[in-house]
């Protein structure tokens, strides 16, 4: 169930697509949306899955209060946009992310899980 999945994983960046999400504006129009799919790598389902996680954002970078800054600030740090336009997805897929997962409550009652941040694994030296 969804409320078990509260906590913090250890994950791998699967993909990141480009996608058509609704404006929050207007329902009606569609705006361009990145949607990130993280999995668990230590972490599996009864049947030995992975479980997923997704998490969406604008394509925008450097406004403090987007997601997309949140979450890629969380992952490598502040970027210029010079950065952000250099950024390799490859790299970023090659490592390990420690995603924290949170629950909601939509209004009609149903929960749903939420990426609340991205960090980076740290290794613990011995």
């Amino acid at each position: 169930s969804v409320a078990e999945l509260q906590g913090t994983y250890i994950c791998a960046l699967i993909d990141c697509e480009a996608v058509q999400g609704k404006s929050l504006d207007d329902p009606n129009v569609l705006v361009p949306t990145f949607k990130w799919i993280f999995e668990s790598t230590e972490v599996r389902d009864n049947d030995g899955q992975p479980f997923r996680f997704i998490t969406y954002t604008k394509t925008y970078y450097g406004n403090d209060k987007a997601k997309l800054t949140i979450l890629l600030d969380g992952m490598v740090g502040r970027m210029t946009s010079q950065q952000f336009q250099d950024l390799d997805m490859d790299v970023l897929k090659a490592k390990q992310w420690q995603v924290t997962v949170g629950i909601r409550q939509k209004m009609n009652s149903e929960i749903f899980n939420v990426i609340e941040t991205v960090k980076p694994v740290v290794k613990v030296a011995v």
